[in-house]
């Protein structure tokens, strides 16, 4: 870690510390006025344009945690993220390294502080995120807002040009999210909009996409795609010739398989 980074993680460590037990009231609770302007410059640092404060300050908000932030830290967490979002897309658009616009490992950060946030505010914003990075911690954030994400993510499907990279994400999210609320917990206009969506991803020719698709189609335990994920179990020859490289329709193969193990549908195969 290169010495400015140490210096930024003490002095955020330090700021935590004085939000959370302020001087001489340690077993007290805060004064709600004095929080609340420490709150403001926190928000007020998260969306400046001075880099370090802007690390002090995602590291601070994180820190402290969802319970703890105030509404002005939540608004500027979200924000921020739509602007590293927006600042990486200009620079792909413009052919410029996207770490020169926004570092990675931060963009990484960002997104998963929001996440945790459980705002609904944040469903657009990390719909997007899959555009350039992948984090199973976004896309678990991103599918325990269960139907109330879906409009967005059906949006995000029906956009020209979507990366497949973004779409494997939001795949995954979608996976999730019918794992966690059940096949049959779903609405039924959910359930025909979801279905749609993976029939479609496993026409594919990405793998990634593939993958996520097949955890999908077996947590939505539809006879139709089991048996597409079933058929992909038993050879990859199909998948060859659609164009899918040999080696990928090796590890489908094998997904579908482990995928097939874990539900009761597996019994289709036989």
């Amino acid at each position: 870690m290169r010495k400015n980074e140490l210096a930024a993680l003490a002095m955020a460590c330090s700021l935590v510390s004085a939000l959370i037990v302020p001087d001489g009231a340690v077993g007290q609770a805060p004064e709600p006025a004095w929080a609340q302007a420490q709150q403001a410059a926190l928000a007020e640092d998260i969306l400046s344009g001075d880099e370090d404060r802007r690390q002090r300050a995602v590291f601070v908000a994180e820190a402290l945690g969802p319970s703890r932030i105030s509404e002005d830290v939540r608004v500027a967490l979200i924000t921020l993220l739509e602007q590293c979002i927006d600042a990486r897309a200009t620079a792909r658009r413009q052919g410029i390294p996207l770490s020169d616009a926004v570092d990675f490992e931060f963009f990484v950060s960002v997104a998963v502080v929001v996440a945790s946030l459980n705002d609904p505010r944040a469903i657009p914003a990390l719909t997007r995120v899959g555009n350039f990075c992948y984090s199973r911690h976004a896309a678990r954030g991103l599918a325990s807002f269960g139907e109330q994400a879906l409009p967005a993510i059906l949006k995000f499907f029906d956009t020209p040009g979507a990366s497949n990279g973004a779409l494997a994400y939001n795949m995954d999210a979608l996976s999730m999210m019918v794992e966690d609320i059940g096949a049959k917990g779903l609405s039924m206009s959910a359930r025909d909009h979801i279905v749609g969506v993976a029939r479609d991803g496993l026409h594919s020719q990405d793998e990634g996409v593939l993958l996520k698709t097949v955890d999908l189609a077996v947590a939505l335990n539809e006879p139709e795609l089991v048996q597409t994920v079933a058929a992909f179990s038993r050879e990859s020859g199909e998948l060859v010739a659609r164009g899918v490289s040999p080696t990928a329709a090796n590890l489908l193969r094998k997904r579908a398989t482990r995928a097939l193990a874990r539900t009761s549908s597996g019994r289709l195969t036989e």
